[in-house]
């Protein structure tokens, strides 16, 4: 009781205070922790589906009410990102008879194992982090189900109802067979799944009682975990998917007791998720391309849903989902690639309007404007978030296919970098897109097997277009010093301050396709240090050092990029290296590591030293 009352209070004291105040995050902090007590930490343990599902008066009001409800209820206007009267495509037909034939691939990363459904629920000693995960998820039913309810296949139909009563009850009561059952991010999943299977199931002429009673108890034990603030990440997209579920179900089975509470809770932590996970201006804060998309259509997909079920979404999420939408098309590429900035993986993007007109039935709003207009007239367009750590220099603004045609160049400036879910050491970094390739890249992050040598090396300073300081660096503070537009270009310049030096970088566009970065590094500890600028090569480019100096990289198609460092020194260039330190490596796809061509230029100092460094790129020879 005491720690209810406790809840209560520092509610109310911390909705007073601004949301950006030291005072009111460790208000929250507090609350958190009232609240997890007072639920009894991991309190969702205890909401058992099996016993749950024969005792349902625990769990809903009128048993009688509620199962007369589920038979006769008229079918749902939507579920949430399932269609309501799901159709066979040839394609969901072949995976349907995959599964079928015992062909499993519980994800596309993973080789397709020879598997008889229901699967395996133990842990496999050969099955990774994100296999087991993924083989909890069950999101790779998906076509059986479709295949079973649209097309009538009672053995598909049948196999997919196996399958999910197998995991129910295999999977229900500690101890937990894998660590991938209870995952928060498989959770989010596996109940939009149960949900969307359960609004299907119900309306079957042959429901069975039993089987109702167990969906809506497992739904129920999904839920008490969602809610629970032991196993809520407030920052991290899987906040995003744990509110977005949680409503799900309070909207699929208004039946159960909680519902309403867990409804008001979502809601409350949804609009806490979009003030802290974005920057006032709309950019999701995880330093990903890729995870903005991610989120953005996940946060439209849940307006349109809640729209579509009749509840009111507060003004703060439609907000915010506008924000997101507009500033989204500066990280498209002409050619609608995204750079492979943070954790933005290699997967062939949607396109974006399709996908996003999609999820909301309407046309998305123009992208925003340049944040400083051009005194120039070659149509360049600059986007600068310091707070989201973007930096965008385009040869022309997003919305314009002209002229991305005449210019397609493509400079994402990592002007900012900090702890965030997804984001890597790329502090002053910068990635170059060019004549309708990539040029100087960052090399992908291998997967989220955190422990994995490729992942560490891939997300730290060494594996990223920047300069290290005597070694490679972790999160240092970094100043914004100012940004402008003249007659020479767009100018962006940002200040790192690792501890034992200060690395002032700026920036310069000048279309077309010239880029020109100037380094000033002061050693402020007295201590010489080699001072190493890197630029990592896409590997279709062949780099060499020319007789005059200059590093030059060429494209299969007879394209150059030269690189001109105005200070003496040497070119360094490393290929799939791993010792003394890993160098020289990116990975195409997901658990993929392969050499690639790392270009260094470093000078020794202890004092100051200043890199002039113009990246120009020429077409081919006519």
């Amino acid at each position: 009781m005491l720690h209810r009352i406790a809840s209560r209070v520092l509610r109310l004291a911390s909705d007073r205070l601004s949301p950006t105040t030291p005072r009111r995050r460790q208000l929250r902090r507090w609350l958190r922790r009232a609240q997890t007590r007072a639920a009894g930490h991991g309190g969702w343990t205890r909401a058992d589906a099996v016993a749950n599902a024969r005792r349902l008066q625990r769990i809903v009001g009128s048993v009688a009410v509620a199962q007369r409800r589920w038979r006769e209820r008229k079918p749902a206007v939507a579920t949430y990102l399932h269609p309501v009267d799901p159709e066979a495509t040839a394609a969901v037909r072949v995976a349907a008879a995959q599964l079928l034939e015992g062909r499993f691939t519980p994800h596309r990363s993973v080789a397709a194992r020879h598997e008889r459904l229901p699967p395996r629920w133990d842990e496999d000693d050969d099955g990774r982090r994100t296999e087991q995960m993924y083989r909890h998820s069950l999101r790779w039913l998906e076509p059986l189900v479709i295949v079973g309810h649209a097309d009538g296949d009672e053995q598909a139909w049948q196999l997919a109802t196996d399958t999910v009563v197998s995991w129910i009850t295999g999977n229900s009561r500690p101890p937990w067979r894998s660590k991938g059952a209870w995952h928060d991010h498989a959770v989010s999943i596996r109940v939009r799944v149960l949900c969307w299977f359960f609004e299907l199931y119900r309306r079957r002429p042959d429901a069975h009682a039993g089987i109702l009673a167990l969906l809506v108890a497992s739904i129920h034990q999904h839920a008490s975990f969602l809610a629970d603030p032991s196993t809520y990440t407030p920052r991290s997209n899987h906040a995003l998917e744990a509110n977005g579920s949680l409503l799900a179900v309070c909207a699929t089975v208004p039946e159960l007791r909680a519902a309403g509470d867990w409804e008001r809770l979502a809601l409350r932590r949804l609009e806490r998720y979009v003030v802290e996970a974005f920057t006032d201006d709309g950019f999701s804060k995880e330093q990903s391309p890729r995870y903005h998309f991610f989120i953005l259509r996940r946060l439209a997909a849940v307006v349109t849903y809640l729209h579509a079920v009749g509840r009111a979404v507060p003004a703060t999420i439609e907000r915010r989902l506008q924000q997101a939408t507009v500033v989204w098309p500066w990280l498209v590429r002409a050619d609608g690639s995204l750079p492979r900035v943070g954790d933005t993986n290699d997967h062939a993007l949607p396109q974006w309007r399709t996908s996003l007109i999609d999820a909301t039935g309407a046309e998305p709003p123009p992208s925003c404007p340049s944040t400083i207009a051009s005194p120039r007239t070659d149509g360049a367009a600059m986007l600068v978030s310091f707070a989201a750590g973007y930096a965008v220099l385009r040869g022309g603004p997003p919305d314009d296919p002209v002229a991305a045609v005449d210019d397609d160049t493509h400079v994402l400036f990592k002007c900012n970098y900090f702890r965030f879910p997804h984001f890597h050491r790329d502090g002053l970094s910068f990635v170059l897109f060019a004549l309708g390739r990539e040029w100087l890249i960052d090399p992908g992050f291998h997967s989220y097997e955190y422990e994995r040598w490729e992942r560490r090396y891939l997300c730290s300073s060494s594996a990223h277009n920047t300069v290290e300081i005597g070694a490679s660096f972790d999160v240092h503070p970094v100043e914004f010093v100012g940004a402008s537009r003249d007659d020479d270009g767009d100018h962006i310049t940002v200040r790192h301050l690792p501890g034992h030096a200060r690395h002032t970088r700026t920036l310069t566009h000048r279309p077309p396709r010239q880029v020109r970065v100037v380094d000033e590094v002061e050693v402020i500890d007295g201590t010489t240090r080699d001072v190493r600028q890197l630029f990592h090569v896409h590997p279709e480019c062949e780099a060499g050092v020319r007789a005059d100096g200059r590093l030059e990289l060429r494209a299969p198609d007879g394209a150059r990029c030269v690189i001109t460092q105005q200070r003496g020194g040497v070119w360094r260039l490393v290929r799939g290296q791993r010792h003394p330190e890993p160098l020289g490596w990116w990975s195409p796809r997901q658990l993929v590591i392969e050499p690639i061509t790392t270009c260094s230029y470093v000078v020794q100092t202890d004092a100051t030293v200043v890199f002039d460094t113009t990246v120009e790129v020429h077409p081919p020879a006519r």
